[in-house]
């Protein structure tokens, strides 16, 4: 096996909440009588900064998709445009959109 730095202050960082959550469950439920993971020193993680598209840089992307794949375009207009995660822009069914009203139902 190659050689591991370990786990992401990130990665602790959730894994601490969710063991967290649950040993606050047990107490709730009376298992525990108090929570261990509650003096826990977590490691410091800053949430890197977001790097956005300029408007030219979007441009040139769609330009690019409508180009190579226009029956594609229409989904990444609409993903960009709406801000979707891809699991929703992927997820609606016929149901979910009127296009009369232009509305799709996330």
């Amino acid at each position: 096996m190659g050689h591991s730095e370990g786990l992401s202050p990130k990665t602790v960082k959730n894994i601490a909440g969710t063991l967290h959550k649950a040993l606050s469950d047990a107490v709730r439920l009376g298992v525990l009588t108090r929570n261990p993971a509650d003096g826990v020193d977590l490691p410091k993680w800053e949430r890197p900064e977001l790097r956005v598209w300029s408007v030219d840089e979007l441009a040139q992307f769609l330009a690019h998709v409508e180009e190579h794949d226009p029956y594609g375009v229409a989904w990444w207009r609409l993903l960009l445009v709406a801000g979707l995660r891809r699991g929703e822009l992927m997820g609606p069914t016929w149901e979910n959109v009127d296009l009369i009203d232009g509305v799709i139902h996330v």
